[in-house]
């Protein structure tokens, strides 16, 4: 993952209850990442940084199952 990347968190993009939420990262470094939400707790936010493969136990609302890379 690079910043401008959307992340994807939930088990899968099937359907609105296993994709539950996106966010776009801001910075990258040492294995971790930070993203910035909306809706997070009804306000955009900066989260991070956290190691993505252990979102769900960083807070996020879920694990990440993806990301959309920026070009």
């Amino acid at each position: 993952m690079q910043p401008g990347d959307i992340v994807l968190y939930g088990t899968g993009p099937q359907n609105t209850s296993t994709s539950v939420h996106t966010g776009v990262v801001v910075a990258v470094g040492n294995g971790r990442i930070s993203t910035v939400e909306g809706n997070s707790n009804n306000a955009v936010r900066k989260h991070g940084p956290f190691d993505p493969t252990r979102a769900k136990a960083a807070g996020r609302p879920g694990n990440i199952y993806g990301w959309v890379a920026a070009q």
